[in-house]
Formats: C-alpha cells, sequence, structure tokens
C-alpha cells in the first residue's frame, strides 16, 4: 500500500502535495480566498467543541531558525527560509507596525481579561480587523489565535534558556527583523525590519533584573570598530505563571526603555554597579593628576580611578556641553569597559531612570498566556469563524500523527486508513468551504 498515492487521490485536482508543507499551503490559501469574494458563513454552532486548541494551526517550534541568517549554509538556509515563510503568513497579519510596542497593543486588544472580575474585554477593530470583511477577518483571527497558542507552546515546552531563544526568534520576524547570532559583540538580541536594535529579554517577575554586559553596550553606543548605535531598546517580558510545564497559565507584562547617550547616565546611575562601572582615571577627571603623571612617565602602575561621584560629574559636563564625541571616548574609558563590567537594573529602577530621561511609559501592557486562555479566546470569536475551520487545522493535526504512526511503526494498514480518513474530511470541509464563497 503506498500512502502517499492514497493521500494524493483525496487531492489531484490540487497538484503535487506529497510534502506535508505543499498540503498546509493548500489548506491555507483556500482558507484566504480573494478580497472582492468574502466568504459568507453559516451560523455558528451554540456548542462547545474540544477543538479549541488543536484546531488553532500550530507552527513548529523545533525551527529554532525561524528568525536567524544562515550565511554560507545553504541547507540550513533552505529550512530556515520555509519555517520563517511558514510563520510570517500568520504573523504578518498581527496589527500594529514594526516596533513592539504597537503589537502588543494590538494583541492586547484583542484579548483582555480583567484580573479582578474575570470579564473579558476585546476590540478587533483596534486590533486591526475589519470584522465585516470575512475575506481578511478569517486569516487575521486565526493569525491572533496561532501567535497565542505559538506563545504558549514556546513558555510551556521548554527550559527558561530555550524558551528566552526562542522568543527572540519569534519577536524578530514578528517585528520583520532578524535575529542576531551570539557572538556579535553586541548587547542586541535581534532587530527590527528597520535594522533598528532591540535587546530582549523573557524573565520571571520576582526578583527580577535586566542585566547585561557593560563593555557590549558600550561597544554599541560608542561605537566601538563600528557606527555608534544611536539607540539601544530594551524589551522586558516579565513572567507571571500559576503552576508549571505544559499547564502553565498567567500574564506576561512587557516593558521597554531605550539606552542613548542622553539617557544613559539617568539608566546607568540606577545600577548597584554604577559606582565602579562609571569611575573613569583619575588623570582625565583631575588635570592636576595628568601632571604627575606626565612627571612620572615610565613607572609601570595600575590605573588610578577617580571617585564614582567626581566621574558622573565629568560626564555629565560633556552632555551638558554637546560633546558627543568627547562623550563617546569617555565612555570606553570608564572601568567597566575597560574591566568588561556588568550592570543590572530592577523594574523599578528602569522605570525610575527612564522616566528621568524623558521615557515616562515604560510599561506597555499585558498578554495573556496559556491554554485555558487561547480557548477563551476562540470562544470570543466564534460568531466569526464558521467551526468547520477550526475542525480542519485539527483534522491536519490529526493526519500528521497518523503518517507518522505509519511510518515509525511498520506500514501497518490501520494506521494508513486513519490518514487516508483524515485527509478525506480535510477535503470535504474545505470544499464545503470553498462552496460558500
Amino acid at each position: 500500500m503506498d500512502i502517499n498515492k492514497l493521500v494524493q487521490n483525496y487531492f489531484k485536482d490540487a497538484g503535487d502535495i506529497s510534502q506535508l508543507n505543499d498540503f498546509f499551503k493548500l489548506v491555507e490559501e483556500t482558507l484566504q480566498p480573494e478580497r472582492d469574494t468574502p466568504l459568507r458563513e453559516g451560523p455558528s454552532p451554540s456548542k462547545k467543541v474540544s477543538i479549541s486548541w488543536d484546531g488553532i494551526p500550530a507552527l513548529p517550534l523545533s525551527e529554532l531558525g525561524w528568525g536567524t541568517v544562515h550565511e554560507g549554509d545553504d541547507q540550513a538556509l533552505g529550512d530556515a527560509s520555509e519555517a520563517r515563510s511558514q510563520i510570517e503568513r500568520f504573523l504578518n497579519n498581527i496589527g500594529g507596525g514594526q516596533d513592539m510596542r504597537s503589537k502588543i497593543e494590538a494583541l492586547n486588544a484583542f484579548f483582555e481579561k480583567s484580573e479582578v472580575t474575570g470579564a473579558v474585554t476585546q476590540d478587533l477593530k483596534q486590533a486591526g480587523i475589519d470584522v465585516d470583511n470575512p475575506a481578511t477577518a478569517i486569516p487575521a483571527i486565526l493569525s491572533y489565535l496561532t501567535f497565542f497558542k505559538t506563545f504558549t507552546s514556546i513558555l510551556t515546552n521548554f527550559n527558561a534558556s530555550a524558551a528566552g531563544f526562542t522568543f527572540e526568534s519569534f519577536v524578530a520576524v514578528m517585528l520583520g527583523g532578524q535575529q542576531i547570532p551570539t557572538g556579535n559583540q553586541t548587547i542586541a538580541d535581534l532587530t527590527r525590519g528597520d535594522d533598528y536594535p532591540i535587546s530582549l529579554k523573557l524573565l520571571t517577575e520576582r526578583g527580577a533584573a535586566v542585566e547585561g554586559s557593560y563593555r557590549d553596550l558600550i561597544g554599541d553606543l560608542a561605537g566601538v570598530g563600528k557606527p555608534p548605535a544611536p539607540e539601544m531598546k530594551y524589551v522586558v517580558a516579565l513572567k507571571v505563571l500559576e503552576e508549571k510545564g505544559v499547564t502553565a497559565s498567567g500574564i506576561i507584562k512587557f516593558y521597554e526603555f531605550v539606552f542613548s547617550l542622553e539617557s544613559f547616565l539617568p539608566l546607568m546611575t540606577k545600577s548597584p554597579t554604577a559606582k565602579t562601572v562609571l569611575q573613569l582615571p583619575s588623570t582625565m577627571v583631575d588635570p592636576q593628576e595628568r601632571e604627575v603623571e606626565e612627571e612620572d612617565q615610565g613607572e609601570e602602575e595600575g590605573t588610578a580611578w577617580a571617585p564614582a561621584k567626581e566621574s558622573i560629574a565629568f560626564l555629565q559636563a560633556l552632555i551638558d556641553a554637546n560633546a558627543w564625541d568627547d562623550f563617546r571616548e569617555a565612555l570606553v574609558f570608564t572601568r567597566g569597559y575597560v574591566e568588561k563590567g556588568r550592570w543590572a537594573l530592577a523594574r523599578t529602577r528602569f522605570e525610575k531612570g527612564a522616566a528621568e530621561a524623558g521615557q515616562p511609559n515604560a510599561y506597555i501592557g499585558r498578554l495573556y498566556i496559556g491554554r485555558k486562555y487561547v480557548e477563551e479566546m476562540v470562544d470570543q470569536v466564534r460568531e466569526y469563524i464558521n467551526e468547520s475551520v477550526f475542525e480542519i487545522f485539527a483534522q491536519l493535526k490529526d493526519l500528521t500523527n497518523a503518517l507518522q504512526e505509519y511510518f515509525t511503526q511498520g506500514l501497518k494498514t490501520k494506521d494508513a486508513q486513519k490518514a487516508v480518513d483524515h485527509s478525506e474530511t480535510i477535503s470535504q470541509k474545505t470544499s464545503a468551504i470553498e462552496e460558500t464563497k
């Protein structure tokens, strides 16, 4: 029995779909009709079905190359390109621009819930969804649901390190940018579509502090060995989750603040390490010390550091004089840069520093994460999406599992029949939707 031929016979008019990705694309294209041909749906079922989660498209979480460029590796480039194309088809429908704040605001508009009363609010228009045009509303709603399902899966299926790395890649694609490989001597983790650098931190809220390499941050802002970065934005996602593993659920609070030459001191002086990393050589801060050094040339001694208070005053004087080139140069001589120091900012500290730097709205918004909340989201949009759409994607998951069982469990006829049955159901339901266009 040839399972590939059996599956293809049900879709012989659709061309070669022997590859599962091709089949997935076929289903997706069917669900995205011409903009001028609205999809008219029948009445929504009143009963809640159990396929809310499985009925949402599932993205391949094993593909860690979503947002990464694989230079010189044709195979890796091809695999990453396919994975990225698949996720882009969904994330491109999320409202907002290329910045994280507008994306979170759109996602928050799609689903918000009162922690006190439990009441759910939803503003699809603010989320960028035109509910009067099913041809665009259905793909957009599916895209939002896919975002929340994928984000939930990232948080509940990986350990903290792997989740953070995968989330960076996920966000990079959503913002139309690229994930930056490690070892590139930059504090940034990814870029937006306009090459704007972002450092993304996914942390547990309790006791969390954003921290990083002082040397790499100065290297970016001062342009050591490269053009200086005018800004370095930090996006901080703080997890407040109940339970662990696949049953985890809760909220993710998002914040942002920006390091620039102007905001550097207001933010960095809030770090507990400020008294060390911001120290400058005594010879730079005190002209008399410079004269003594010139008289003692030839003697090998360690660097004498000026007190932090005097060093900070010196740096502030350069800022007040708009001596930005001198300020960049001075940063390279700070103790934190020379000795490869670290900096750290807890939430209250970076909020205070950002406010002093003219960034009063560090808090962006929050998102609800977890299977139970995703199923609530499905309930909120049932009136806009025919139940058959969810059933098709649930059947697609079952088809994948059946094919895997067939090829890994001894080519058993019963497993082949399962695959055929699922593919037939998909064909029938997809055709039914197509006929209603």
